[in-house]
């Protein structure tokens, strides 16, 4: 496994699964750095996408679009994205927009075995 840190984001490699850990926020001041953060290290091998929202508190309306945006990119490529550790009040904000319909919304220990990509098999 890697870990990294790029634009305030703490990103983990293992295999074809990549693991970001997003800010306390995501609001109009830095949707724009962490999408980018987010599409520099996904590459066409990347099938498991988990977004981890443990640290975040708020989200607005710029990062349920982000979260449409970067479904739609990881879909193309044929890889699935997971949104982990949602707070009631974000999944709340999801639901209202309908974005739970469209992405996979679950608990840290729903998601694929991030740690399976690094076990001999």
């Amino acid at each position: 496994m890697t870990d990294k840190n790029i634009r305030g984001l703490n990103i983990s490699f293992a295999g074809g699964r990549i693991r970001i850990t997003i800010p306390d926020a995501i609001n109009m001041d830095n949707f724009q750095q962490v999408e980018y953060g987010i599409e520099s290290v996904l590459t066409d091998k990347a099938d498991k996408v988990v977004i981890d929202f443990g640290k975040t508190k708020n989200m607005f309306s710029a990062g349920f679009g982000m979260i449409v945006r970067l479904k739609k990119r990881i879909a193309l490529n044929g890889g699935e994205l997971y949104l982990v550790n949602v707070s009631p009040r974000v999944l709340e904000g999801m639901q209202s927009v309908g974005l739970t319909k469209i992405v996979t919304v679950c608990q840290d220990d729903e998601a694929p075995d991030f740690h399976a990509a690094e076990r001999p098999g």
